[in-house]
């Protein structure tokens, strides 16, 4: 694992969504900042970089088996499921106000 792949990976985490686990990268500062305004829809589509979702729930007569993640796939799938995407996008406006919170303390200190 490079240490750009170690520095993404310590801004994920798994949260539940839908009965399903969803891996959330939290977006970078300056990619919350080029998106204010925008979409929360866009955010969360750059924002899931996992799933724990069997490929029977994605695509009728599909396995039981979870696929590897595909962010197209999940684009594609969730544009049908805005009761996850909203979810999600909780998640991600709280993971992103935790992570305020915690800048507001280091800078106090």
């Amino acid at each position: 694992m490079s240490l750009a792949d170690r520095v993404r990976a310590a801004r994920e985490q798994w949260v539940s969504a839908g009965g399903r686990e969803w891996l959330i990268r939290r977006p970078t500062d300056l990619r919350v900042a080029q998106l204010s305004g925008g979409p929360m829809a866009q955010l969360v589509m750059e924002s899931v970089v996992g799933w724990k979702l069997p490929e029977n729930e994605l695509v009728p007569g599909g396995g039981g088996e979870t696929p590897a993640f595909d962010s197209e796939a999940f684009r594609e799938w969730v544009g049908d499921r805005t009761d996850i995407l909203v979810q999600l996008s909780k998640h991600i406006e709280a993971i992103l106000d935790q992570h305020q919170q915690k800048q507001k303390v280091s800078e106090k200190n």
